[in-house]
């Protein structure tokens, strides 16, 4: 089956997850999250802080439950939507590689990499951390030692 992937960047980061031979899916799921509006007040109860709902679907997921967002250029809105998606899920566990750590504005005061240390978000360089690779090997064993548990126990209940 061929993937239409939104960039070369994350063509490049799928086919170094499959060399490395991680459970790896693309484009998995769609989440949904509460995405701020600007400019507009709420008059039942007076609050500017007004939130729509938005959908959003991670690059890759792996192991059982990291989701990874392959960025090469960080555009300004998309920054704010990851700012959004990651305070409506605090539970989700959503990773940056970027491209390169490059500026986020022409002033060159902060980069990619201090934007994900100020959300406390975990984030590489170029390439997923091999760290990040055993983490999801993990997941998959720890998963499927659970279901063999379960089957085990369900043989035990039927015999």
């Amino acid at each position: 089956m061929k993937i239409d992937f939104a960039s070369h960047f994350e063509e490049e980061i799928y086919g170094k997850l499959k060399k490395a031979d991680v459970c790896v899916e693309y484009e998995p799921e769609t989440l949904d999250y509460k995405r701020r509006t600007r400019k507009t007040y709420c008059g039942d109860y007076g609050s500017k802080k007004t939130f729509k709902k938005a959908r959003y679907t991670p690059d890759f997921r792996i192991g059982t439950r990291i989701y990874i967002e392959a960025k090469g250029y960080f555009k300004p809105e998309k920054r704010a939507a990851m700012e959004d998606f990651l305070r409506s899920n605090p539970d989700v566990d959503l990773r940056f590689v970027f491209g390169a750590d490059n500026w986020l504005t022409s002033k060159r005061v902060t980069k990619y990499s201090d934007w994900a240390k100020s959300l406390k978000v975990k984030y590489a360089i170029k390439e997923v951390p091999e760290s990040w690779i055993k983490e999801a090997r993990k997941q998959i064993a720890d998963w499927r030692k659970s279901l063999q548990e379960l089957q085990d126990s369900a043989s035990r209940v039927h015999t």
